[in-house]
This record gives structure tokens, C-alpha cells and sequence, in this order.
């Protein structure tokens, strides 16, 4: 998902829905986070058709997510666990705020607010958390920019560790840019919109060096699959039938007989050579 193959994660969580047996009990943990992080890839999807103009799939790719971030945002508030709450909650704002829904948003920020311990210990991650994305609510449909400015500068102001990278910061910078153009303070909204563009980017540089050590990986798993292949699978039952053909030509066989044997000893050793070729032509390239 980080390196925003959404599709090919699509594909895993089906794989293993079909892998795992029907009948195996999840706990509240597995549920909560196996549905928030399937709903991310169905999110990061919708984003990708939105980019490619493709209003049939979008459609259908942002009811796929929400599908599965309000299920587990009903199974977290269920589990009364507040942590697994607001994670939840997280991932299902995004989702609606997508499909621009600000108010089914705000009704699920009442419900997560009414099962408490989630904004009472001011500074903590629960509590910021929450507030950024009440935050982000609240910024579609309030009538008070300089209420919800004054919000965003004290989550900014008060440093928290969520916010000091990764994506949670980069929302924060997204959220002040936009605060202060609806306050009509243009000169800070370009600065953070800097900011944030900045942000974003190292993200995607972060990204593909990651997608990157993958890829060689996988390309190192696979010329030592093709070595193997090459020096053992292939290379070893030629030898030995390179072998068998020299010492049948040495016997007492009859001259169209002898003639198929040296030809098929030539064809033996040629593929022989054509493996060690090859093989020199991997190292080289490596």
C-alpha cells in the first residue's frame, strides 16, 4: 500500500480470504486492522481511477472501501477498545470525505466520541489524533475558518510525535494550508502548501528507493533460481549423459549406430555449452 500498488494488495487480502478457513475465529484486533488496512488499499484504488477518469470504478472502489471501514469502525466501537476506535475512525473520515459525505462523518465522529476515552486525556495520540480528523470534518462544512485555523495551529503548535512525520504530518500541513486560505491569509497557505508538496514528494522518493530494493530482491531470488536451474537441474543429468554417449562410442557398435551416438554426444555437449554461456553471461550482467 506504501508503495501504492493498491491493486496487488487488493489481491493479497482476497488470496487470503480464500486461504483462511471459514470457520476460524478472528479477534477483535485482527478484524479491526485487517478491515482498516483493506480498506486503505480499496481507498488508495479509488484515488488512482479518480486520477484516470474512470467514474464506474471509482464508484465502485469507494463503496468497497467504505463497506469495509465502516465494518470495522462498527466492530472497534463494539469492542469498546478507544485505540482501535479512532483507527478505525481514521481510515473511515478519509473514506467519506472522499466520496463527500462530511456529514455521514460527523455522525460517525459522535458515535466514536460517545464511547469515551478518546478525547479526554488532552496530548495523547488518541486524543490527537481524533481531533485532526474531527478537524478535517469539520473544515467541509464549518461556517468558522478562524475557529478551525485556531484548531490546526494547536495541534501544529503542540509537537506531537504523530505528527512529526509520516502521513498523519503531512495531513496537518494539508489541513493548515487550507485553514489559512479560508482565513484569506494567502502568504502562510502557499508556505505550507510548499511545505506539503515538499512532504509529499520525499514520500514518493522514500517509496520508490523502497520499490526498488524489492525489485533487485526479487531480481537476485530470481538469477539464483536460474543458477541452480542451470548448474544442478540442468547442467548435472547432461553431463552425465555426455558421459554415457563417450563410452558408447567406444564399444563395439555398427557404423549408423555410431554415427547417431556422435551426433547425439555433439547436440549433448552443445547444450552444455550453451548452459555455461549462459551462466557467464549472468555474472557478467550481475
Amino acid at each position: 500500500i506504501r508503495l501504492g500498488e493498491h491493486e496487488q494488495a487488493i489481491q493479497m487480502f482476497e488470496a487470503r480470504q480464500c486461504l483462511a478457513p471459514a470457520t476460524e475465529p478472528a479477534s477483535l484486533v485482527e478484524r479491526v486492522v485487517s478491515g482498516v488496512t483493506e480498506a486503505e488499499a480499496w481507498l488508495g484504488y479509488s484515488r488512482s481511477l479518480r486520477c484516470a477518469d474512470d467514474a464506474t470504478g471509482l464508484e465502485s472502489a469507494l463503496a468497497q472501501a467504505r463497506e469495509l471501514a465502516q465494518r470495522a469502525c462498527e466492530a472497534a466501537c463494539e469492542g469498546g477498545v478507544p485505540r482501535l476506535r479512532v483507527l478505525a475512525f481514521e481510515i473511515l473520515t478519509d473514506v467519506l470525505l472522499e466520496a463527500d459525505d462530511a456529514d455521514g462523518a460527523r455522525a460517525w465522529r459522535e458515535r466514536v466520541r460517545g464511547g469515551g476515552g478518546v478525547d479526554r486525556q488532552p496530548g495523547s495520540w488518541l486524543c490527537v489524533v481524533f481531533q485532526l480528523n474531527a478537524l478535517k470534518i469539520d473544515m467541509r462544512v464549518s461556517a468558522d475558518p478562524a475557529g478551525d485555523l485556531a484548531r490546526v495551529t494547536a495541534l501544529e503548535a503542540g509537537s506531537h510525535a504523530c505528527f512529526q512525520s509520516g502521513r498523519r504530518r503531512r495531513q496537518l500541513m494539508q489541513c493548515l494550508w487550507r485553514a489559512f486560505e479560508r482565513c484569506g491569509d494567502f502568504r502562510h497557505a502557499l508556505s505550507w502548501r510548499k511545505r506539503w508538496v515538499e512532504a509529499q514528494a520525499q514520500a514518493e522518493a522514500i517509496s520508490a528507493r523502497e520499490q526498488l530494493k524489492l525489485t533487485q530482491r526479487a531480481l537476485q531470488t530470481l538469477r539464483g533460481e536460474a543458477r541452480h536451474f542451470i548448474t544442478d537441474a540442468l547442467s548435472t543429468p547432461l553431463k552425465a549423459a555426455c558421459e554415457r554417449l563417450k563410452q558408447v562410442q567406444v564399444g563395439e557398435i555398427q557404423d549408423a549406430t555410431r554415427v547417431k551416438v556422435q551426433k547425439a554426444a555433439r547436440s549433448t555437449q552443445r547444450a552444455l555449452d550453451i548452459a555455461a554461456q549462459y551462466l557467464n553471461v549472468m555474472h557478467a550482467e550481475y
